[in-house]
């Protein structure tokens, strides 16, 4: 049985970006990030979204004028409980179809400390 980790396509690393959820033309409401990777995000959320639902993820990039469009599909949804957060009810894993070729970019620059920091 292979592992979440052995099927990854690429590293997670810490990186929050604020994402509006939509599914079938209708926005859910937004999540934030706690990792992401090359290939995919995974998404604090008040949507419960079933693995297999395909999405779009409006996803803001720091220092950029709009959200980019990323379509994609949940692999993985966790209820978080009661006590863990005071916002968010799930953690949603999202695989993007076609990764922006700049992405793992974006989260490099995101997850190195900002100077004289850390």
């Amino acid at each position: 049985m292979t592992t979440s980790s052995e099927r990854r396509l690429a590293a997670r690393r810490a990186a929050h970006f604020v994402a509006e959820i939509e599914t079938d033309g209708t926005r859910l409401g937004c999540g934030v990030s706690s990792d992401a990777s090359a290939s995919g995000l995974l998404l604090l959320a008040r949507a419960d979204l079933l693995p297999g639902t395909r999405v779009v993820l409006h996803l803001w990039i720091p220092g950029e004028d709009g959200p980019r469009a990323l379509g994609g599909s949940v692999v993985r949804r966790e209820t978080i409980h009661p006590g863990e957060s005071m916002i968010w009810s799930h953690r949603i894993a999202v695989s993007l179809d076609t990764p922006p070729m700049d992405l793992e970019r974006i989260i490099d620059t995101l997850a190195r400390p900002a100077q004289g920091q850390g």
